[in-house]
This record gives C-alpha cells, sequence and structure tokens, in this order.
C-alpha cells in the first residue's frame, strides 16, 4: 500500500504532529510519502521523518490553489500512490482538485478535518460541501467536529470517522524530565499554572491572562508559564503588561523539549475557544498534571469533566481562575483528576491505537474499490 500525506505545512499545529506519527508509526507493508505544500517546517522535522525512512517534501507552493494543483497533479502522475490523505484547509482543496483531474483510475481520497468547519467562512464551507463526495471519508478527531462536518457540508460526504488521537506513551513520562530545565521554567515559584500552544487566536491565551491576577492575589507566589509561539505574542505580552502581571508570566516560546515544560506545572489550563481534539491535554495527563479546558468542540472529548479534569465556559476568566484555583488548594481533588487522567491516557490513547485505526480505514478503502472494480466487468456482461 503507498500512501502519500499531502499537507499545507510543517510547521507548529497538531496536524502536523498526525501526520508524522501516521508516517512514523506505519505497518511494514505500508510505504508512506510526505509532501508539505509550503516550506515552512519547524527544525527537526526532516531529519525525524528521515530516520523513519520516509519521503519528505517540501513543494513551495504558494496559495494560489489553482497552481498549487496544476503543480501536484504534475507530482501525482509520477507517484501513482495507492491513498492520497490530505491535512488542513488549503490541502483539502488543492488534493481534491489534483486527484480529480487526473485519469481514472483514482487513487482513493481521503481528508482530515482538523478544525469545525463552523470556524471557517462561508466560502470555505460551501467549497467544502461542493468537494465533499470526491471524498471516500473524512477523518475527524471528536465527536462534535464529527457532527459538525455531516452538517456544514450538508450530508454530502460519503462516510466520516471519528478517530481519537494518541500520543507516545514512551515520549510523556514524568521520569523523562530534565531537571535542570524543569527549575528553569519554575523560576522557584511556589505555583506554577501552565500552557502549551501557539499563541493565535483560537487558543485565547489571553484568557488565561485575564485569570492571573485572581491566582496572584490567592497566592502572590504563583507564576504563568506559556509555552508557544505564534503571531499573537506581542500583543500578549502587552496585555500582561497592561495588567500589571508581566513579572509572574513567562513568555518561554517554541520548546522542543515540552516534557520538562509539563513536569514543571502544577495545573495545565489550555483557555482554547474550540479545538480538533487537544492532544495537549494527553500529554499533560500521561505527565500527571492536572487539567483544566473550556467547554468547547474538541476539548469536551478530550476532557471528561469532574473525572479527567474540569471544564469552564469559554471566555469566563474568573470561572478560569475559579477551577485552577480549585486544584491548587484541593491537593484531594487534584490527585483524584490526575490518577484517573493518566491511567485512561495509557489505556486508550497511545498512538499505536490511532494509527492502527487509520490503517484499517485505509484498507477497507482499498479493499472497497478493489472489489468494486471486480465486480464492474460482471455486471456490465450481464
Amino acid at each position: 500500500m503507498k500512501v502519500l500525506h499531502v499537507i499545507d505545512h510543517m510547521g507548529l499545529g497538531g496536524e502536523q504532529r498526525v501526520v508524522q506519527d501516521l508516517a512514523v508509526m506505519r505497518a511494514p507493508d505500508v510505504a508512506v510519502e510526505v509532501w508539505s505544500l509550503r516550506n515552512h517546517q519547524l527544525p527537526g522535522v526532516a531529519e525525524r521523518l528521515a530516520e523513519a525512512g520516509v519521503v519528505y517534501r517540501t513543494m513551495g507552493f504558494s496559495r494560489t490553489a489553482f497552481f498549487a494543483a496544476a503543480g501536484l497533479r504534475r507530482q501525482l502522475l509520477a507517484l501513482r500512490p495507492d491513498l492520497v490523505h490530505v491535512h488542513l484547509e488549503y490541502s483539502t482543496l488543492v488534493g481534491a482538485l489534483a486527484v480529480q483531474s487526473l485519469r481514472p483510475p483514482w487513487p482513493v481520497l481521503v481528508a482530515s478535518v482538523a478544525n469545525d468547519p463552523y470556524r471557517q467562512t462561508a466560502l470555505h464551507r460551501l467549497i467544502g460541501r461542493r468537494l465533499a463526495p470526491a471524498f471516500s471519508a473524512h477523518i475527524t478527531h471528536s465527536g462534535g467536529i464529527e457532527e459538525a462536518v455531516w452538517r456544514a457540508y450538508g450530508g454530502r460526504p460519503r462516510r466520516v470517522e471519528c478517530v481519537s488521537l494518541g500520543i507516545d506513551l514512551r515520549r510523556f513520562e514524568p521520569a523523562r524530565a530534565d531537571a535542570g530545565r524543569v527549575a528553569e521554567y519554575r523560576r522557584g515559584a511556589a505555583r506554577v499554572v501552565g500552557t502549551i500552544g501557539r499563541l493565535v487566536p483560537q487558543k485565547a491565551m489571553h484568557v488565561l491572562l485575564d485569570a492571573t491576577p485572581v491566582l496572584l492575589r490567592a497566592d502572590p507566589g504563583t507564576r504563568v508559564l506559556i509555552v508557544g509561539d505564534g503571531p499573537l505574542r506581542a500583543a500578549l505580552e502587552a496585555r500582561a503588561r497592561a495588567l500589571g502581571i508581566a513579572d509572574a508570566v513567562t513568555f518561554a516560546g517554541y520548546q522542543e523539549d515540552v516534557v520538562s515544560a509539563y513536569a514543571a506545572m502544577d495545573v495545565f489550563v489550555l483557555p482554547s475557544r474550540d479545538e480538533g481534539f487537544g492532544l495537549v491535554f494527553l500529554e499533560a495527563m500521561a505527565m500527571g498534571v492536572p487539567v483544566v479546558g473550556t467547554r468547547v468542540i474538541g476539548s469536551e472529548d478530550a476532557v471528561d469533566a469532574g473525572t479527567t479534569g474540569l471544564l469552564v465556559p469559554y471566555a469566563d476568566a474568573p470561572a478560569l481562575a475559579l477551577a485552577v484555583r480549585s486544584l491548587l488548594e484541593q491537593p484531594g481533588l487534584a490527585e483524584r483528576l490526575r490518577r484517573t487522567a493518566a491511567e485512561r491516557v495509557r489505556r486508550l490513547y497511545g498512538r499505536d491505537r490511532f494509527t492502527g485505526q487509520v490503517e484499517a480505514i485505509y484498507r477497507e478503502l482499498l479493499e472497497s474499490r478493489t472489489s468494486a472494480r471486480a465486480l464492474a466487468p460482471a455486471a456490465l456482461g450481464g
């Protein structure tokens, strides 16, 4: 089975991690290539894929879809994959146009839907609705997005599958944290409330900043650790200064060693307005850190409220502060949640389970296509 993954870019993001996991954890009979339409990528991506024997290419395309589709078509003619799996909105459009421009037999076409379609523009939803029947399957990572895909695309998808994400359980173990790095992150603080994510509107990091004055009034020794980078970093730093909390907040930027960052946290917070799933929740849980999220699409799949973590309404800074304080000030509650969460993650959310489920979908789709081709001559003869 020859599988091609096509993605907008291999920079920071959850779906980029998904692509790497699917490529690296493939079955022995699966040959994989990863094509990034644009050249943007995180350090180490090419090296990790090469080490796993995965062909990785950056295409250098602009965001002009039709020109990119023509370029991708030429590359597809040379590779002739059995299945093309597209990830993120730009690649979905370009990939569908390129595959449909080929002569049959076409490769099986699969799309990952990592974000809520209702957070896209009306034009994006219209395009998604028109293209939906071209895909043999849409794969989502949360039940909320699965339902949204059916509604936003007018019931036109041929098949929608929800496959929960997984993580590398061998990597996210407290024992793997670097003690020196943990101490650097904590900076002697009595309490550390942390988060990891891109500094973009979706992650709503400003809500955590707005909750910080309440946390500091409860305990001036509290510190907030924000790991990640993005276009909103300068604005968030300015907001921290305006709130008078700049000395209590550390903007650590992008960090490859997130294991040590998690180990430095007493509570993990992700105040997003929506999530594809919230992979970082699983990572924090595996590291034994109690979590607080928002009651929004995606996060509700990753966090079982009251059992594996706490959920609060979106954009409610007082509620967020109260939830964080309850975990900091009630050790029994924090211990119960983190133990249950860690056990559930290790039982249900290994990345081998995730990649195995996706590959099972691939095989079923390819077998269905083979069966349909075998039946076609008999049907014509009858």
